[in-house]
Parts: C-alpha cells; sequence; structure tokens
C-alpha cells in the first residue's frame, strides 16, 4: 500500500492519480450506501404492506 503511495507521488500525474482514486472509493462507497438505505426502504415497505 505504502509503496504504492510513493510510485503514485513519483508519477507525473500524481495529483489528478490521487483525485481519481479517491473519486472512485467515494463513488463506490456512496452507490453502496444508496443501496443499502434503497434495502432498507424496500424491506421495510413491504413490512408495512404486509402488516
Amino acid at each position: 500500500m505504502i509503496e504504492r503511495f510513493n510510485y503514485i507521488l513519483q508519477n507525473q500525474n500524481s495529483v489528478c492519480n490521487l483525485i481519481y482514486s479517491f473519486r472512485n472509493h467515494l463513488l463506490r462507497f456512496f452507490s453502496g450506501f444508496l443501496f443499502m438505505v434503497y434495502n432498507n426502504f424496500l424491506c421495510n415497505y413491504d413490512f408495512v404492506e404486509a402488516g
């Protein structure tokens, strides 16, 4: 991990690579969070409908 980070820092477009990887992690986390909230909403909705 640290070696990869050093390699990215030594790269010519280090800032762009850092922003790109950070954005990818952020998007993955955000989409996972939205999916979790959506699943909880669907489960609760089905529960209320069935009740």
